[in-house]
């Protein structure tokens, strides 16, 4: 098999962040007739269990955490632009999931739309 990289778990006071390469499996959707992705679906394949450091348990808590579920999608769409005009594929709508268990279970559902996209053109110089 390939090698993986091994997950990254990283506390920042009583926030964890989990990185998990190698263990999401996703499927895109990508227009026939133009190549456009349409839309990128990502899940994480089994649950993953990791221990809370002990300064992180709070009285009460178990000492450590599951991630029974983490699944994301993300739909794009056409955008146009004027002077000079531009078509591009940018994100319509991003959804995800995230159930935790660790001293009860927690539920997040995050919802993103994007409209009204704006463009703005600048110049830059290189200053040796």
């Amino acid at each position: 098999g390939r090698a993986v990289a091994p997950p990254e778990i990283t506390w920042t006071d009583a926030c964890v962040s989990v990185t998990l390469p190698g263990r999401s499996r996703g499927r895109i959707w990508v227009d026939a007739a133009t190549y456009d992705v349409l839309r990128m679906d990502d899940r994480l394949v089994g649950m993953f269990e990791f221990d809370v450091p002990r300064e992180h348990v709070r009285r009460g808590a178990a000492p450590s955490m599951v991630i029974e579920r983490a699944e994301s999608s993300i739909r794009y769409k056409r955008v146009e632009f004027q002077e000079p005009h531009e078509t591009l594929m940018l994100p319509a709508a991003i959804d995800t999931l995230t159930v935790i268990r660790g001293g009860g279970i927690q539920r997040v559902r995050i919802t993103q739309r994007f409209s009204d996209y704006r463009r703005f053109l600048t110049a830059g110089r290189i200053v040796n």
